[in-house]
């Protein structure tokens, strides 16, 4: 506190003062310019308290420092045990190191204090349709649905759990709705067309995955299924058209390279095969990758 004051006859009343933010708990540092002494001590209160570490934490985050974003929720906490949001976003940063176990305990904790929190109750899910239990997750992606009806992602996720589900038709209709919501989601298109791919419904996924390439022009593994479909319908120079583009996009896709070969062969370009499986062989040594070495090794046998 007194180093603030110090630091506060140096003020130069900018109108974006960075001192501010560059303050481990944002100290309104040009408040003690000209502030009388009970105000000084009602700031000193203000800047000791559960929210001022918690903010502290948002301040390091956004600087990319998470060890110190978590000393400064864990410290909030430590002052203020039901401070909902410091439980939320401690939680947040320990699921995104991998640390599920802990991080649960306190999306919990925060859904106790705030029930109706959509993003602890949608975090609470992700959780859950990370460990693989998709019952859950769908209980959770529903209720952050009712509580947010527009929220795309809770749409998406309760979608990609239902289809692992079985329920097939309730996916398509999150993804549809998903797709309203964000148009330029490329994921949705994306799964919707492996989907129909699955039910058999060829050109109603080309249409899809020709829509996610149509959003993301370097999607891959939409490139990738979508040569796999036109194959299957005996579209082979698309498909062979399709491939190859993949595999401009990334020279080290190897499905795209296989597929490629495969497609040459039922095209009846046999003299092409050998030299394209040959680029995935060495791909798939450099990668030090035993099953797909004797996988591409056996292909090429069969060619010769």
């Amino acid at each position: 506190m007194e180093m603030a004051v110090e630091e506060a006859t140096r003020c130069l009343q900018c109108k974006k003062p960075q001192c501010v933010l560059g303050c481990p708990v944002q100290v309104r540092i040009p408040e003690f310019v000209n502030a009388k002494p009970t105000a000084i001590a009602r700031i000193r209160e203000q800047f000791v308290d559960d929210y001022s570490y918690f903010r502290a934490g948002v301040t390091s985050l956004r600087a990319n420092d998470p060890q110190g974003a978590e000393q400064g929720y864990r410290k909030s906490l430590e002052l203020n045990p039901r401070n909902a949001k410091a439980h939320l976003d401690l939680a947040y940063l320990l699921l995104s190191r991998g640390q599920l176990k802990e991080g649960l305990v306190h999306v919990n904790e925060s859904l106790k204090l705030d029930p109706n929190s959509v993003e602890a109750r949608f975090n609470l899910a992700m959780v859950m349709a990370l460990q693989k239990k998709p019952q859950e997750a769908a209980t959770h992606f529903e209720r952050v649905i009712q509580l947010k009806p527009d929220h795309a992602e809770a749409h998406f996720n309760l979608a990609v759990v239902l289809a692992n589900l079985g329920r097939l038709d309730e996916a398509v209709t999150h993804y549809l709705r998903a797709a309203q919501l964000n148009p330029n989601d490329s994921r949705v298109p994306y799964n919707l067309g492996i989907l129909a791919a699955g039910q058999g419904r060829l050109d109603e996924a080309v249409k899809h995955l020709s829509r996610a390439i149509q959003i993301k022009p370097d999607y891959t593994d939409a490139y990738v299924n979508l040569g796999v479909i036109l194959a299957r319908q005996k579209r082979f120079d698309q498909a062979i058209n399709t491939f190859t583009k993949a595999a401009q996009i990334d020279p080290t896709n190897i499905p795209a390279l296989v597929n490629l070969a495969i497609t040459y062969d039922k095209a009846g370009q046999r003299e092409r095969v050998v030299p394209v499986l040959q680029r995935a062989l060495d791909l798939a040594r450099a990668a030090n990758d035993a099953a797909l070495i004797q996988e591409i090794t056996k292909r090429i046998e069969q060619f010769k």
